[in-house]
Order: structure tokens, then C-alpha cells, then sequence
């Protein structure tokens, strides 16, 4: 893991190159021009200046259980290839974000869920979730969406056959069928 970081009030130069026996596992290189002593940093990201770009052929996501208490487990494979400028107001993103072979165990959810692909288009302001098929032990669903980079607000439209939904505590067991919309931000 080679690191360089550079942060003071105006922002963020950062270079990061993670390999495991000579062979590269991720890139991210970028700057950020931002005032990180402004009293409001959400207004002061949206006018920050932006260059980033993040390169992997493969990352094992599994260590990302530990940074959510709700993922129990997570395995599987991320392959990034994105490069941002432009502003945080008015950001240009190229590139894409696929998943693959991932299964996960969520605290709330006593079933296995499993996603054998996953892509994510980044096109300008829009990030756009190609048909993607979510498993349960019984039962699936197929989802798309998109994403607006510049607020995060997102839409989603989803089909559900059978999808297996148990809680925990072991409260409601359920088989979902039928057409879900889901609108959110942030």
C-alpha cells in the first residue's frame, strides 16, 4: 500500500496504489480544490474543483462488513474504472462499476441474498444501474435505476418474484411478488 496525501484548507491532493505481490489491486489518483475550513462543507464541495480518477481490475469487498454493522457478511468482487472533474455542483463522471459473485448476510434480513452481476454505467451527472437480478434462498428480483451524481437522489423500479424477505428478530417472514418504484436521496 503506497499512500500520498496532501490536505490543507484548500484541499485534497491524493495518490494511492495498493498491490499484493507486484500485482496492482487498485488505483486512485486525484485533487480536489475545496475550502475544508468553510463553516458549511456541503455548500463548500458543490463549488470545490474536482480531478479523480480510480482504477481495479478486482477488489475482494469482503472487509467492507466492518465498516456496517448491519453487513454480517460480504463476499465478492468490485471492478472500477471512473474518472471525475468539473465541480461538485456540476461533476463529469465517466466510466463503470461492476459486481460480481457477491453474496451477503444482512442483520436484518435471516436470509442469504446473492447478486451474480452487477453493472453501473457513469455518464456525466448520471450514474445509471444496469438490469441487475437480486436472489433470495427462494425467490429473485430484477432492479434498475439511476443516480443524480450532483444530489445523490436516486429512482429505482423493481419486479419481485417471490422475493425472500425474513426480519430479525424472527417477526415476519414474507414472499414478495409484484412492482416496486423506490425514490430516495443522499
Amino acid at each position: 500500500l503506497l499512500l500520498d496525501l496532501l490536505i490543507s484548507k484548500n484541499g485534497i491532493i491524493f495518490d494511492l496504489d495498493v498491490s499484493d505481490k507486484a500485482q496492482k489491486i487498485l488505483v486512485a489518483k486525484g485533487k480536489a480544490n475545496v475550502d475544508l475550513s468553510a463553516p458549511n462543507l456541503q455548500e463548500s464541495y458543490k463549488k470545490a474543483t474536482l480531478d479523480i480518477s480510480v482504477q481495479s481490475d478486482g477488489v475482494d469487498i469482503s472487509p467492507l462488513a466492518a465498516f456496517n454493522p448491519e453487513i454480517q457478511k460480504i463476499d465478492g468482487n468490485l471492478k472500477i474504472d471512473i474518472s471525475a472533474f468539473g465541480t461538485g455542483e456540476n461533476p463529469n463522471v465517466s466510466g463503470k462499476v461492476e459486481l460480481e459473485d457477491i453474496e451477503l448476510d444482512l442483520y436484518s434480513l435471516r436470509n442469504n441474498v446473492k447478486i451474480p452481476h452487477a453493472v453501473m454505467d457513469l455518464d456525466g451527472i448520471y450514474a445509471l444501474l444496469q438490469p441487475v437480478i437480486i436472489n433470495t434462498t427462494n425467490g429473485k428480483g430484477y432492479f434498475d435505476g439511476r443516480i443524480d451524481l450532483r444530489d445523490l437522489s436516486y429512482t429505482a423500479d423493481g419486479r419481485l418474484e417471490g422475493l425472500l424477505i425474513k426480519s430479525n428478530p424472527d417477526d415476519v417472514t414474507a414472499n414478495l411478488f409484484g412492482d416496486i418504484k423506490i425514490k430516495g436521496q443522499g
